[in-house]
Parts: C-alpha cells; structure tokens; sequence
C-alpha cells in the first residue's frame, strides 16, 4: 500500500510520468531489430539504446515504432531472419486482453490484431511464430482487479 501512495505522490508532483516517458524497466532482453537495438522489459515500450565505440550504452529513448501509441509489447519478438520483420504481443487489463502485431523491417509497427479468444486477462510470458501462426500459452496466473480489492 506504501508504495501505490509514493507512487501516486510521485505522480502528482510530476516526478513520474509512466503515460509519458514509460516505466523505464526495460531490464528482461535485447534485440536488434527496425534499425535499433532495443532494451526490452514486458511492463513498457522498448528502448532504443546504442553501444558507444568505448563499450558504453547510451539510452536513446522509448522507442514507439512510428505508430499510434500503445503501452507495452513482449520482451521477447521473434525476428524473421529472411524478411528484417519483428513479431510481437502486447496483453492488458481491459479487453482485448491480448494483441497481436507486426513491425516492419523499416521498424514501423503495423496494426494489431486483436486475440479475442483470451477472454479474460493473463499474463502471457512468451509465444513461438511460425510461417503460418502465432502460438500462445495461456498459464492459469490471471490478476483480477476486483477480487484483489475484495480480499484486503
């Protein structure tokens, strides 16, 4: 409950802009992809960062594929080898709670695809990409807002 309240606080003074400037986590994997090497975390966008000729890694910045905006994408797309092209998801709270999409080899996201048959929300680790489908695992750990704020 303490941090939710620091969190908030930290909002409101204008020290924390996660709509804006992301959450900054992007700590699970890198991938290069669009033009970019990107860090990538499951919570955000990805950032696009660039290794200096000293070994440094400069943060370029959060990085939204030349797309309308969108809040977060796996830390895991699978790249084409033959083609440049980046396959990734993105899940929320709110339906669809999963979506599917493209990112070009220029790195311009394509739309998504919404999965309607993940009908409520998952979280959804990893996935695998053929020629022809995009294979999900949906896991049993689900997060349901309403009975967390029943149960305290």
């Amino acid at each position: 409950m303490a941090r939710w309240l620091l969190t908030i606080a930290r909002v409101l003074a204008g020290q924390f802009s996660p709509m804006i400037n992301g959450f900054g986590l992007a700590n699970t994997s890198v991938a290069l992809f669009g033009g970019y090497l990107f860090a990538l975390g499951e919570s955000d966008l990805p950032y696009a960062i660039k290794l200096t000729p000293n070994g440094d890694i400069v943060t370029l910045g959060r990085h939204a594929f030349y797309s309308n905006p969108f809040l977060n994408m796996t830390a895991h797309p699978k790249i084409d080898p033959n083609t440049g092209e980046a396959f990734a998801f993105g899940y929320d709270i709110f339906p669809p709670f999963l979506t599917y999409f493209r990112i070009n080899e220029e790195g311009i996201k394509q739309d998504d695809t919404p999965i309607h048959s993940l009908t409520s929300s998952s979280f959804i680790h990893d996935f695998a990409v053929t020629k022809n489908y995009a294979i999900f695992s949906y896991g049993y750990l689900q997060g349901k807002i309403t009975s967390r704020s029943r149960s305290r």
